[in-house]
């Protein structure tokens, strides 16, 4: 009889902001995305963060701006999920930085190296490669699971085999 094949949970936390964001980069105070949408979805998001009883300019929020017929997405301490459109043109609004994120912000927060970029690539076409990305650290869960699964799995079925033929396995 085979050994049971245990399936364990991927176990990957997303960076903190800490690690992601650049802080000593600041907007303006009082300034807007600058587009319909995103003013009326960072509007809608400081009014619900304010509802809240927290103060949008004193902690780590992130607001997707550009979402047009949902209203706005907001992630505490995290960043909404990541996508070509909203990173090609950085629809990601920091809450306490008042302004949006940067290609670089959103390259770390999908666990890219920042150094590997190139000056070849627009901050457009950086952004949409970025959304188009599968996260770093996911990715790497995701492949070492399945390596280890293949690994038992192939060991099993040597084992079948060679029982099957009358071989003995040594252990």
């Amino acid at each position: 009889m085979s050994e049971k094949l245990e399936v364990k949970p991927l176990t990957s936390s997303p960076p903190s902001l800490r690690s992601v964001l650049d802080f000593k980069t600041r907007g303006f105070p009082g300034s807007l995305p600058g587009n319909r949408t995103g003013d009326n979805n960072l509007a809608e998001a400081i009014d619900v963060i304010t509802k809240s009883g927290r103060d949008p300019l004193k902690c780590n929020i992130i607001v997707d701006i550009g979402n047009g017929r949902q209203g706005s997405i907001l992630k505490a301490d995290a960043f909404p999920t990541i996508t070509a459109t909203r990173a090609s043109v950085c629809d990601y609004w920091v809450t306490s930085l008042e302004r949006r994120v940067t290609p670089l912000e959103l390259m770390r927060a999908q666990g890219f190296d920042v150094n590997m970029t190139t000056s070849d690539v627009s901050n457009r076409a950086l952004g949409k490669m970025v959304g188009n990305a599968m996260s770093v650290p996911v990715l790497t869960a995701v492949l070492t699971a399945t390596l280890r699964t293949m690994t038992v799995l192939q060991t099993e079925s040597h084992t079948e085999s060679a029982r099957a033929s009358g071989n003995q396995i040594k252990k």
